[in-house]
């Protein structure tokens, strides 16, 4: 599903949220919720990986790449009853990692690199509340539309070719996500709720600028990869060189949250 089909649904789905609900419904809420999620970012972890285990011991460096794996995550909704035990959510979140290095040469040299991805999916969900009279389970499932951005800083001292630049690139991308939880209530019309969630999403098609922090130059980016040796931006001329590199943010967590009903 391209992003703008992915928009034209979530439009659609807006309206029906904006409908009036059927008698028996139930009414209009806000839900927030934060956790943990553990995410592949393939491409980026096995360049890290291949550094770390084969690139920095040859030169006798003993620091390390932190790769890219959970990282927290932040979701708000507006939830709207549709049929009894059936509830829409309209929401929008943010993602955020960041993994860097910093390696110094007694003060007089080093090398610092920072890389973060901050993605903000935009997602429609369906939610379904058995009516159990012990507990009460939720299911959901949905799909979003992910803008992401990556930054890339790279900081090279004290040698004859130093190096300052840095680099922002970003694109659109699709997702699916569902899961499952337990609701608690706190108070009349408040709840707690505690689940588990999946996300499928990875993208390709990244651009952007990068600027050397020297002379103040820009030029147009790409992000490449080849094989596991290269990940990073490379100037859109060299394109026919690379492959493009993936972002993924497929993964799993464990989330917590307040549920407030109107």
């Amino acid at each position: 599903m391209t992003v703008k089909r992915t928009f034209a649904v979530l439009i659609a789905l807006c309206l029906v949220f904006a409908a009036a609900a059927p008698a028996g419904a139930a009414t209009f809420g806000f839900r927030v919720r934060g956790g943990f999620e553990h995410i592949g970012y393939g491409d980026f972890n096995d360049w890290a990986d291949n550094v770390n285990d084969t690139v920095f011991p040859e030169a006798g460096i003993t620091e390390k790449i932190d790769n890219l794996t959970w990282i927290p995550a932040f979701q708000a909704e507006l939830v709207r009853g549709i049929v009894p035990n059936v509830e829409l959510a309209i929401g929008a979140g943010v993602m955020r990692g960041k993994s860097e290095l910093n390696i110094s040469y007694g003060g007089a040299a080093g090398f610092e690199y920072e890389h973060a991805v901050t993605a903000f999916p935009f997602t429609a969900t369906v939610y379904v509340n058995p009516p159990l009279p012990v507990m009460k389970p939720f299911v959901y499932a949905g799909a979003g539309a992910y803008l992401t951005k990556l930054k890339f800083e790279q900081y090279l001292y004290g040698g004859t070719d130093n190096i300052d630049f840095e680099a922002d690139l970003d694109t659109w991308g699709f997702g699916i996500h569902g899961g499952a939880g337990v609701s608690f209530d706190l108070v009349p019309m408040v709840s707690l709720e505690i689940g588990v969630q999946g996300r499928w999403c990875t993208m390709k098609g990244f651009e952007g600028t990068a600027t050397d922090n020297t002379t103040g130059e820009t030029e147009d980016v790409f992000l490449a990869k080849e094989g596991v040796e290269l990940f990073g931006p490379e100037t859109i001329t060299e394109k026919g060189n690379y492959e493009e590199a993936e972002v993924g943010l497929s993964g799993f967590g464990v989330t917590i949250g307040l549920k407030m009903a109107f």
